[in-house]
């Protein structure tokens, strides 16, 4: 598995494993509340697929801190 670093200035913010088409993105707010360091999953197909069957419009947060899952619909 090859993981594509996603950085800014030397900062990591997240990693693709463009394999899996998974972006792990570490979390600065919910690192500072559990006092551990999470990370974030996002399964790029699913979103993908999600968006274009206009399921969702956005995620906000997660219930299970390592997958974010949480949608936003549209108000349609």
């Amino acid at each position: 598995m090859t993981l594509v670093d996603l950085r800014c200035e030397g900062s990591l913010h997240g990693r693709l494993d463009p394999d899996k088409l998974v972006l792990d993105v570490k979390c600065r707010s919910c690192s500072s509340k559990l006092k551990r360091e999470v990370h974030h999953r996002w399964r790029l197909q699913d979103l993908a697929d999600l968006v274009r069957r206009g399921e969702v419009a956005g995620i906000v947060g997660p219930s299970d801190p390592q997958f974010v899952h949480w949608r936003v619909t549209g108000s349609s």
